[in-house]
């Protein structure tokens, strides 16, 4: 599990600045989780920007992230039971 940080955020749209080699694949899952501010927010990667920063699409509301809070890579495509 790879690690990074939100960098904007429009909307749905949700910019994240990946850290080291671990740029996640499109259609990957990444997560934003806070316990303290009850956020656990699902992105899907939809483009990759260049310099290890990934443009996603939250699968949830948008209200809550702020930049430079921490996200998740977590590997796996999304997929609907």
């Amino acid at each position: 599990m790879g690690a990074g940080k939100v960098v904007h955020v429009v909307g749905p749209v949700v910019d994240v600045q990946i850290f080291g080699d671990n740029l996640p694949a499109l259609h990957n899952a990444l997560r934003i989780q806070d316990e303290e501010r009850d956020l656990n927010i699902t992105l899907e990667v939809e483009e990759h920007l260049g310099e290890g920063l990934v443009r996603c699409v939250a699968m949830s509301t948008t209200r809550g992230p702020s930049r430079g809070g921490g996200v998740a890579v977590t590997r796996p495509t999304i997929t609907v039971p």
